[in-house]
């Protein structure tokens, strides 16, 4: 046993590092997390690149201070970041045939994000300790972000700004309320691992179990079928995987309070009211109290079931028994089954579920339950045929990354106007071809398999977890964009790079040639930043000089804009937002010049050939190819339609009155 001076000579020496660099990295994830979540979830581009430089600096400084910075590297994990990276190769590549250099910058920088996170976390060795630190950092920022949310529906004279009370579905503060409920369900399935696991702190099952109520009442307000179901079948595959010691008294302090708070809360329409009534801000209170109350509720029954943790499990049936016993457990449960499908129909159910899924009144209105056992795709079929046209036309590239809403103005039947595919499998296909979609499966397969590996031993509840979150976010992403939104994203990679490392084998100290190798590494990690720092910073300018659009200030906005060109001159809005404030200032023909150059940045928008269109018109110029060109990349855009129709004339003095009469408003993010 060490003495107690040799413990003050390994603390004096810094012994207590390596607890302290597990720690700060444990919590990047969350860290990352809470910052991306608060600002929309990071869907606008400068988010997610901001976010990737920083978790480039973070590899670099773990290259350079790390005692073995490498020490986690395995073969699964180098599959990962082969198939990952080279999913991010393929994206920046896009631009060769998508003719928009910054369309594809922009969804790279994205899948860098999720490159560098995989990568940091798989360069330590293993280790579970660092793992349980990152679940608990995850579930803790999960709850806050969804009380955050809760509080702004139901108390808004707290949380409150303009628009909000437009919502009929929770997503603030990730505004999406899709992206929210998948939040919401990996907070419900990391916080129910901690609530039946004996291997966490009393206080964390307390805590993780009293968190439940609140994580659900956030999934049911947002109204995510996707995630609500995803959510459900997560929670079956940890209990079959994990059988947590202590899933009785999980189970009995968190589903009663939360079955009478869903009755409490349902119908919820009293609540998401689109306007606030003096009504809806009753029916928030009351729907607050009753969260509270059952989280107050279930943290108590958890305190008082925590002397009776693990009982089950130390049952012990004789040798001779255990076999029969389990047989007759096993047909028991599959005649309750088969009994259950024969009593509700299941075989005349799934078939009618599927009849409605495919029926053409895909249309969904409304919340609470009737809209979470629908089966209508709300528009999705469509979403994904036009996709599968864009992969047809070409297999082995797609149409580029980040053309999804070029393919779907030119090819819907109707005038939604939509900017992803609402599933990440189907959209992948159609913008990056089979290579895309290839690349992305062996890395999510990859992970998803490590999970499984590591579901076993004494920390099998833990990895179960982990497997089952993973599962319920790739049957969320088959059904919808989350891919967009790192921050219910950006997890899955973490964890993945984690549970991918290979163990320590050795406290050796590193030999000395490794010190070139961390100076080349280094290196390397601040030139992949160099490319997403330019994202950023060009969109805080463009973000900035908009602000000063809607103020009517076209002096700032077009330095802004001019700014933004001197840091990534491949972007087109820049030159859209100058040629705005050429027009509103009557300096048309400028106008023209600048969305001639906006165009060769990003040949295929829709928007560039309209507002070209107008610009030449105003000038005295043939505005016909410009509008027609408009037209082909989306015909059924009744604004295009209206405007072809007033610069239909023939003549400078007709075109000048036509495009005095158009209506077109200034550019919004997103956008190249």
């Amino acid at each position: 046993m060490t003495d107690a001076p040799q413990e003050a000579d390994r603390a004096r020496s810094g012994a207590w590092l390596p607890f302290a660099g597990d720690l700060g990295l444990a919590l990047v994830p969350a860290a990352l997390t809470a910052y991306i979540g608060l600002r929309n979830g990071g869907f606008f581009p400068g988010t997610a690149a901001l976010a990737a430089a920083e978790v480039a600096l973070v590899i670099a400084l773990v290259l350079g201070v790390a005692r073995r910075p490498w020490g986690g590297i395995s073969v699964p994990l180098i599959v990962a970041v082969a198939a990952l990276g080279g999913l991010a190769a393929w994206t920046l590549a896009s631009s060769d045939w998508s003719g928009s250099t910054a369309r594809a910058t922009i969804e790279y920088s994205r899948v860098l994000l999720y490159v560098l996170v995989l990568v940091l976390f798989g360069l330590l060795s293993f280790s579970v300790r660092r793992i349980r630190w990152m679940l608990y950092g995850l579930a803790t920022v999960a709850v806050a972000l969804c009380a955050v949310a809760l509080v702004a529906r139901t108390m808004p004279e707290v949380i409150y700004f303009e628009g909000l009370g437009e919502e009929e579905r929770l997503g603030y503060p990730l505004n999406y309320w899709n992206a929210l409920g998948m939040l919401a369900g990996v907070g419900i399935i990391f916080c129910g691992h901690l609530a039946c696991s004996i291997r966490d702190s009393r206080i964390a099952r307390v805590l993780g179990a009293a968190a439940i109520p609140l994580l659900t009442a956030t999934l049911y307000y947002t109204f995510s079928r996707g995630a609500s179901w995803a959510t459900a079948g997560a929670v079956v595959v940890y209990v079959v995987v994990a059988r947590p010691r202590a899933l009785v008294s999980g189970a009995v302090a968190t589903v009663p309070p939360v079955f009478a708070l869903l009755l409490t809360l349902n119908p919820a329409n009293a609540v998401t009211d689109r306007r606030w009534l003096p009504e809806a801000f009753s029916a928030g209170h009351e729907a607050a109290t009753a969260i509270v109350i059952a989280v107050a509720a279930t943290a108590a029954i958890r305190t008082i079931m925590l002397p009776y943790d693990g009982w089950a499990a130390n049952v012990r049936l004789p040798e001779r028994a255990r076999r029969p016993v389990l047989a007759g457990a096993t047909i028991a449960l599959l005649a309750v089954v088969l009994a259950g499908a024969a009593a509700f129909d299941v075989p005349e159910v799934v078939s009618a579920k599927y009849a409605e899924f495919n029926s053409e009144d895909d249309n969904l209105t409304g919340g609470g339950g009737s809209r979470l056992l629908s089966a209508r795709n709300n528009g999705r079929q469509e979403h994904w045929d036009v996709s599968m046209a864009a992969y047809r036309r070409d297999p082995g590239h797609g149409s580029g990354a980040g053309m999804y809403s070029v393919d779907w103005a030119r090819d819907r039947s109707n005038n939604v106007s939509v900017l992803d595919g609402h599933s990440f499998y189907v959209e992948l296909l159609g913008e990056l071809g089979w290579p895309g979609l290839v690349l992305a499966a062996v890395a999510l397969l990859t992970l998803l398999g490590g999970f499984a590996f590591r579901a076993r031993g004494p920390d099998r509840a833990l990895f179960a977890a982990l497997l089952a979150a993973g599962l319920a976010w790739a049957a969320q992403a088959s059904v919808d964009w989350i891919w967009e939104m790192p921050a219910v994203t950006l997890w899955l990679f973490a964890f993945g790079g984690a549970v991918l490392a290979r163990r320590s084998r050795t406290d050796e100290s590193p030999p000395s040639w490794t010190i070139g190798l961390r100076v080349v590494g280094v290196a390397l990690c601040v030139a992949i930043m160099m490319l997403p720092m330019r994202v950023s910073v060009s969109q805080a300018r463009i973000d900035s000089g908009l602000d000063a659009m809607d103020d009517g200030d076209c002096r700032v906005a077009r330095a802004e804009a001019r700014k933004a060109l001197d840091v990534m001159s491949e972007r087109a809005m820049p030159y859209q937002m100058i040629a705005y404030c050429d027009m509103g200032q009557n300096q048309d023909r400028h106008a023209v010049r600048s969305l001639r150059q906006a165009i060769d940045r990003d040949p295929y928008s829709w928007e560039l050939h309209l507002s070209h269109a107008v610009a030449r018109a105003r000038a005295g110029q043939n505005p016909q190819r410009a509008i027609q060109s408009a037209l082909k990349l989306n015909p059924r855009d009744q604004l295009i339609n209206r405007v072809a129709d007033r610069l239909s004339g023939r003549t400078p003095r007709a075109w000048r009155r036509g495009g005095g009469l158009a209506n077109i408003t200034p550019p919004a993010p997103p956008g190249p």
